[in-house]
């Protein structure tokens, strides 16, 4: 089924209808969005006003109850003993006030047990309570309680204890007065529960803790059962956390509600008020409908009106398209129209006969323009090749011609792909314009490619192509420009190639050798990042190097890049670890500056110092250390006593210095030769180093001499100690050769405590009761002496 095109008139006046309809629908959507804002924001205030009246209603009788029961257990207290279940019965017939306050009222001993009760009930004294946590909690605090919701053990109605301590006079608890609320009950707690906010809405209660539960509900099973969970309800659980306010949401059955919530202040408690939003919003519903009703009213009465306006105005546009239709099947006498009508319509018209007479000189100008794009095509530095849809040359140029050797009027009319098609190219060409034929689209179609070409000769070129479809009466020709890139691709050849060697002499020195560019990406790699680094280098091209080399390496290496990029000439020494060895690179980085002065990237090149680092730190060892018995030379000792010196004067702690020798070890090297004294030395300074802390220095100054440095004594007699302990050491033979051999040591020791004097000086005062000991007779140790 086919409709009739619409006219002008028609389009125009249900463009301007459609125009309406949307400024009326605009219109009335802000309208009505504000209107539904303001009566929500209403509908929030009056409910939250309602829950804070509320909250602080409960807050007043909460306090009223609490402060009652505190006062009554004043009145009870000051005695010895709690008064007789009589005297008691006394006491609360003449408080009314008080008994109408609760729906049960306890007296109860210090240790749990009920010893009055109202109403009374049959078992309910000598009820044991202590298991309760509000009565432990009275005990535990000294002051009045307010409980959880608990089941009561009598009733088991859902209840809340309020509890204050009865005092002696000495001020020790000696019972309680508890007074319980039914929250089943005809109370101020129990009416909450049967309350209603307008049709459908109510009062609930939740009480704070790790494991909230509800205290009031409408619905009696949810009443000191958990709050929902989290998940389920988790506006509740930001109230629990401390949220006051109103919210909106699905209630537990999934209807829309209102939802306020005010922590009480009496008691860790959050009263709910539960409004169904259906019913808050009735009123913003209808008063939406009307206004929606009015909307599509005034819709239909303007689409009318401009209907009616639009006919009249589109006369003269009625006569200007009956004049143009009947020029349209008389080209040969085309005549002017009439000028008429509105000063915009009558534009169009003077504009309509202005065209006609350009007519003419637009046609003339036409073929002008295409013998120049013939003269442009023929003189174009590429080849330029027209074909029909049937795959026939309809045009060959210049350039075609030398590129190709084919001749203009040999190549026209001739199928193009015997023309320049290799033989192997042919079948897919074949099968492309068989789809291009019928669509104008194909994978060439306005790409540029490579791809080979047939000249006459029978060379085979690489050619960079471009192809453009171009629609005609008989179906989809196309226009290609080709150009000879054979000068190119030797030379991207030659390129490639030169880079080619240039990798494999990067990727075969024992160097890092790196390209980074100015945003810290790596560009270069060559194949020693595998061996040194663990990374593949084709891997970190174009990656960040926080993610090529790991954030540790970066950061060690990051101030030296920013310098580089600055355009400094950088180098430095790196040493890092892995678990086979230590690495210490020395590295150089050079900026790569471009012509106008900005720094692009710097190439890196770093080598492995590793074996001369050893050999450095090798010799640096035999100078500080003896080699035969691995202790610190003299060199080493000379500069740690400076530094235990200044140590011990900074903070005023004692020092003490050991000189030793080994007793008779010259017979020992004449008797058994200096194999067995090297053995004896190197056993002798073991056993000084197990006879010291890990803090003290033992060091050899040569042959038989020893030195032991002691810092941090607590007092000098633990220099003594040391020395005793050496000596002992030495009592235990030594393997010498083919048996054993007991050695003994002569000791000097000179104590230090800040006083002003040379590393050299101490040394010497410490050789001095060494000769002393020594003249004394030999294995012992001795103090030096002051001078």
């Amino acid at each position: 089924m086919t409709f009739p095109r619409l006219t002008l008139k028609a389009k125009l006046a249900l463009c301007g209808g459609l125009a309406i309809l949307v400024c009326m629908a605009l219109l009335t959507g802000l309208l009505l969005r504000a209107m539904e804002n303001d009566v929500r924001r209403s509908v929030a205030l009056a409910h939250t006003a309602l829950v804070d009246a509320r909250a602080n209603d409960l807050d007043e009788r909460l306090h009223d109850v609490r402060n009652a029961v505190v006062q009554n257990a004043l009145v009870l207290s000051g005695a010895t003993q709690l008064p007789s279940l009589e005297r008691l019965t006394e006491i609360f017939y003449a408080k009314p006030v008080l008994r109408g306050m609760f729906d049960s009222l306890f007296v109860i001993d210090a240790t749990g047990r009920v010893v009055y009760d109202h109403p009374r009930l049959p078992g309910r004294i000598g009820l044991n309570v202590a298991d309760r946590d509000y009565f432990r909690d009275m005990l535990r605090t000294g002051q009045a309680v307010v409980s959880s919701p608990v089941r009561s053990k009598a009733s088991g109605d859902p209840v809340i204890v309020i509890t204050a301590p009865i005092r002696s006079a000495e001020g020790r608890i000696i019972g309680a007065l508890t007074g319980s609320i039914n929250l089943m009950g005809k109370n101020f707690l129990g009416e909450l529960r049967t309350q209603k906010i307008g049709e459908g809405g109510y009062f609930a209660i939740a009480a704070k803790g790790q494991k909230p539960v509800v205290v009031v509900h409408p619905r009696a099973e949810r009443m000191l059962s958990p709050v929902s969970p989290r998940s389920a309800n988790p506006t509740m659980w930001k109230a629990l956390e401390g949220f006051e306010g109103t919210v909106e949401g699905p209630n537990s059955a999934g209807l829309a509600s209102i939802f306020s919530y005010k922590s009480l202040q009496s008691v860790p408690w959050v009263l709910v008020a539960v409004y169904p939003a259906a019913e808050a919003y009735a009123s913003l519903e209808r008063t939406e409908q009307e206004m929606k009703l009015l909307a599509a009213a005034l819709t239909l009465v303007g689409v009318a009106v401009f209907f009616g306006v639009t006919g009249r105005l589109l006369q003269p546009l009625t006569a200007l398209r009956r004049g143009m239709e009947r020029n349209a099947s008389q080209p040969e006498e085309m005549a002017p129209v009439a000028v008429r009508g509105s000063p915009e319509i009558a534009s169009v018209m003077q504009a309509y006969n202005a065209f006609l007479a350009m007519r003419d000189e637009y046609q003339q100008a036409l073929r002008q323009s295409e013998e120049r794009t013939r003269a442009i095509l023929t003189h174009a530095p590429d080849a330029f090749i027209s074909i029909d849809p049937s795959g026939h040359v309809v045009e060959w140029n210049r350039q075609a011609e030398l590129t190709f050797g084919w001749s203009r009027a040999e190549a026209l009319g001739q199928s193009v792909a015997s023309l320049i098609i290799p033989p192997t190219h042919r079948a897919a060409h074949e099968a492309g314009l068989q789809v291009f034929r019928g669509s104008g689209e194909g994978s060439v179609i306005n790409q540029r490619i490579e791809v080979p070409a047939l000249c006459r000769d029978g060379r085979i070129i690489p050619v960079e192509m471009s192809i453009a479809s171009v629609a005609t009466e008989q179906g989809w020709a196309a226009n290609a420009f080709l150009h000879d890139i054979s000068a190119r691709r030797r030379a991207q050849e030659q390129l490639q190639a030169s880079e080619q060697r240039l990798r494999l002499i990067a990727d075969n020195l024992p160097v890092l050798v790196s390209y980074i560019d100015h945003e810290h990406r790596f560009q270069f790699a060559n194949e020693t990042f595998r061996e040194w680094v663990g990374v593949d280098p084709k891997a970190i091209i174009g990656k960040h190097a926080v993610e090529a080399i790991g954030g540790r390496l970066y950061e060690e290496r990051r101030p030296y890049y920013e310098q580089a990029l600055r355009g400094e000439r950088v180098e430095f020494e790196t040493s890092r670890e892995t678990r086979e060895r230590i690495w210490h690179l020395r590295s150089i980085y050079i900026p790569d500056v471009l012509p106008d002065g900005r720094v692009a990237g710097f190439y890196g090149l770093s080598v492995d110092v590793s074996g001369s680092k050893e050999i450095e730190q090798h010799l640096r060892h035999l100078a500080r250390f003896d080699t035969l018995t691995g202790l610190p030379n003299r060199r080493y000792l000379e500069e740690k006593l400076e530094e235990s010196m200044a140590r011990a004067r900074r903070l005023r702690a004692p020092m003490a210095l050991l000189f030793l020798d080994v007793d008779h070890f010259k017979q020992i090297n004449d008797r058994l030769g200096h194999a067995v004294g090297d053995d004896v030395l190197k056993q002798f300074g073991a056993r000084l180093k197990t006879c010291v802390r890990e803090t003290d220095t033992v060091a050899r100054l040569a042959g038989d001499e020893f030195v032991i440095v002691l810092e941090n004594l607590r007092k000098t007699a633990e220099a003594e100690l040391v020395a005793e302990k050496v000596a002992n050491a030495m009592q235990v033979p030594i393997d010498a050769g083919d048996g054993e051999l007991v050695v003994s040591t002569s000791i000097g020791i000179a104590l230090y405590q800040g006083e002003t004097m040379t590393s050299s000086a101490l040394l010497a005062k410490a050789d001095a009761a060494l000769y002393e000991v020594k003249r004394a007779g030999r294995a012992h140790y001795g103090l030096a002496k002051d001078v």
